[in-house]
């Protein structure tokens, strides 16, 4: 496998994550433009038009397990039904999964983080995963994405894909902030004035109009963290997945970012995983679920989930080892 790191603005140039897939290889993602990054095999070339989908390269031959299945895009918007797997499951759902099980660790010596897990995310939906720190959240979006590679069980997600990691710093690289949100637009074929409309509308959708030109390093954390949701938007995912965004950002910045994500979601008519261990945020949710040792514990309306956790944390339940 190669990785290629395309911006419209610039031209292509290559960026090699790795000549071959190693266990943790998807750790170091975390540290590069890991959603603007396109994977394409070495040998092959995309195919004309195709939309390429956020997720690392499976080690061919490597750990068994299923993989993640992507369902194409089908007509309906928010609250109707979409496309579902060949056998009619998962068909309200983006996100479906069964028996999820994911296995980490070195080979002989693996703990398991998912343990058997099953989720159905309702489409259009801005979804929030709920659970305390080293539960195993990050693991299942991760798992979604296609970055970890399930040991058992079925899961498929509407496709394709947007993720977001926490840490703005890690995902915010260019010198300005066009160019940063229309780095994953390479490779389309878009001509240069549909990948500045592109560009244009992701950042009115996280109130950044007129920041085409701002200096990324001059941006608040806040408006960092919107602009790498700005670039992930631009590429038109039906699924997003946000893991803990507001961890480095001070109350002011979590308010203002969780409102504007979750218009942009609304006016996209998207699905939103937003992972969270704080209760205050669930405001803003559709629906969410408490994940509990690897194992979603409940699910539903999120005043309920947030009943529970509450009753949960009173009660000393869960807190077992880290789980990722």
């Amino acid at each position: 496998m190669r990785w290629v790191q395309l911006d419209p603005f610039q031209g292509a140039y290559p960026s090699p994550v790795g000549q071959s897939w190693e266990p943790g290889a998807a750790d170091a993602l975390e540290g590069m433009k890991a959603s603007r990054l396109v994977a394409t095999p070495s040998s092959t070339a995309p195919a004309a038009g195709a939309r390429p989908t956020f997720g690392a390269p499976q080690p061919p031959g490597g750990p068994g397990g299923p993989p993640v299945r992507r369902r194409p895009p089908a007509r309906g918007g928010r609250g109707r039904p979409g496309a579902a797997l060949p056998d009619g499951r998962g068909g309200d759902s983006a996100v479906w999964a069964r028996g999820l099980r994911v296995a980490l660790g070195e080979p002989g010596a693996e703990r398991e983080v998912l343990c058997g897990l099953d989720a159905d995310v309702p489409r259009g939906h801005l979804h929030m995963l709920l659970g305390r720190n080293g539960c195993g959240k990050s693991t299942l979006i991760r798992a979604l994405a296609g970055l970890v590679r399930p040991s058992g069980g079925e899961v498929s997600v509407d496709a394709p894909v947007g993720f977001v990691f926490q840490n703005p710093d890690h995902q915010v690289v260019m010198p300005t902030v066009g160019p940063d949100v229309a780095l994953g637009l390479g490779g389309r074929g878009l001509g240069a004035g549909e990948v500045r409309e592109r560009v244009e509308r992701a950042l009115a959708d996280v109130n950044l109009e007129g920041f085409f030109d701002r200096p990324t390093h001059t941006l608040s954390g806040g408006q960092k963290q919107r602009v790498a949701v700005a670039g992930t938007l631009a590429q038109e995912p039906r699924l997003l997945l946000l893991d803990e965004l507001t961890t480095f950002l001070d109350g002011a910045e979590q308010d203002n970012l969780l409102r504007v994500v979750a218009g942009a979601v609304r006016r996209r008519g998207v699905t939103a995983v937003w992972v969270t261990h704080r209760l205050e945020e669930l405001s803003r949710a559709d629906s969410a679920s408490l994940l509990e040792d690897g194992r979603l514990v409940c699910a539903g309306e999120p005043a309920d989930v947030a009943r529970e956790m509450r009753r949960r944390m009173r009660g000393g339940a869960g807190g077992g080892a880290s789980r990722g």
